[in-house]
């Protein structure tokens, strides 16, 4: 990564960073073209500070990796939602990525959770979760139901398809790593799916939910049938 000369000299920084690891190599080229961008766009002309940048990525590699079940189905169904959109890049922006205490898409206009299940449009959500989506504006929650097909995608393939309709990938990789997915492990998910239906898209404030209880009670989470 060559660093931007200072007026006046002849020399110019640089950073070398290398790739060890074939299964790490789509991420890796992610890294360096972030590195780039961010390079030209915020004018990082000290090597410590492209060094930072570096660190942030360091520290998304050296977290939790490795899905659940239920947290491959889940991430299959926001990969989904994304590949459905108008604007690819614009979702991907939008992304929360598994952070706690947000819906997974979230802008200054909308914002929109995604629920994926293989038992229907029958989802679990808890009441914090709820009463966070309505403090936004236009919030609505976008439900998957899925079911394997032998012919339908695993999560690798949609990663692969996300990937391959992005013409910069380096926010997409950072939410992958903040989801805990990694190239290395993509043959362990196996399962191949495909939506069943047409998604259902419920706005905010007709969703199901508990509206009081006791004092004291805490972690309330339920199960909601959107078919009825």
């Amino acid at each position: 990564v060559l660093l931007h000369a200072p007026e006046g000299s002849s020399e110019c920084p640089s950073v070398i960073i290398e790739c060890t690891d074939r299964d790490l190599l789509p991420t890796f080229c992610s890294l360096t073209a972030g590195i780039v961008d961010d390079v030209e766009r915020n004018g990082l002309t000290e090597s410590h500070r492209v060094l930072r940048v570096v660190g942030e990525w360091e520290r998304l590699f050296n977290g939790r990796s490795g899905l659940g079940r239920r947290e491959e189905i889940g991430l299959w169904g926001e990969l989904q939602f994304m590949l459905e959109s108008d604007d690819i890049e614009y979702q991907v922006i939008a992304w929360q990525a598994s952070a706690r205490g947000r819906l997974d898409f979230v802008d200054a206009r909308r914002a929109r959770e995604i629920k994926t299940s293989t038992g229907g449009h029958r989802h679990r959500v808890s009441a914090d979760q709820v009463a966070l989506g309505d403090h936004h504006p236009d919030a609505a929650l976008m439900s998957y139901w899925v079911a394997d097909d032998p012919v339908g995608t695993t999560l690798a393939m949609q990663v692969d398809r996300v990937r391959a309709a992005l013409t910069n990938a380096a926010d997409f990789e950072r939410g992958l790593l903040r989801y805990g997915y990694r190239d290395a492990d993509r043959d362990r998910y196996e399962r191949r799916m495909s939506v069943v239906g047409d998604r259902l898209e419920v706005p905010w404030d007709t969703l199901p939910r508990i509206r009081s209880w006791d004092a004291g009670a805490e972690d309330i989470n339920y199960e909601i049938d959107l078919d009825h």
